[in-house]
């Protein structure tokens, strides 16, 4: 039989299909949405998602990656960002510890390491909003427990306790965030310091 009767195929129409039993695949094949190797794959760039804190240096996660930073951090500076925050646990011992603490970690240590001048300003900025609102609750407790015969209490007192709370929480996150590299913006807070 000679194969000059058969038509040629059309340049448009797709391969025939494989005649292939099913049970003669291969497994990997059997499921193409699940590749078996991925390190070979090209990267798909619409699908990336941003670094933490978004592109913009947001403060999603609390906080962001420095845009700036084009090479890697110095030896200890992450100890220095962490000491930033983790020194304002000196109120506790010696109750102007929070302030000094920030203070003196950003001073020294600002010029040497660049990040250390965020996380130094931003502790301090935090010590310093606490220790205000500290002392608006503080002189409230007094005067509104009087005008309103105690009734005050049951807001101010409570206000105290998640303040406390609050002080000690983000005072940790913010540590963690800065052990990570991420620049951490506490919310809530006045900016005394630019």
């Amino acid at each position: 039989m000679s194969n000059d009767n058969i038509p040629p195929p059309k340049p448009d129409s797709p391969p025939p299909p494989p005649t292939h039993h099913p049970s003669q695949q291969n497994p990997a094949s059997a499921y193409p949405e699940r590749p078996q190797d991925v390190s070979n794959r090209p990267r798909d760039e619409g699908n990336v998602l941003p670094p933490v804190g978004g592109m913009n240096g947001g403060s999603g996660r609390g906080g962001a990656r420095n845009p700036s930073e084009s090479s890697p951090r110095p030896p200890g500076s992450r100890s220095w960002d962490v000491a930033c925050h983790l020194s304002g646990f000196l109120m506790y011992i010696t109750g102007v510890g929070h302030i000094v603490g920030p203070l003196i970690v950003w001073l020294l240590k600002r010029h040497e390491y660049p990040s250390v001048e965020h996380h130094g300003k931003e502790a301090l900025n935090f010590q310093l909003s606490v220790t205000l609102y500290a002392l608006v609750l503080v002189l409230a407790v007094p005067v509104l427990g009087f005008l309103t015969c105690g009734i005050a209490m049951f807001l101010l007192v409570p206000a105290s306790i998640i303040l406390g709370v609050a002080h000690v929480v983000l005072m940790i996150l913010a540590a963690i965030r800065a052990s990570e590299g991420t620049f951490y913006r506490y919310p809530c807070i006045i900016r005394f310091i630019n």
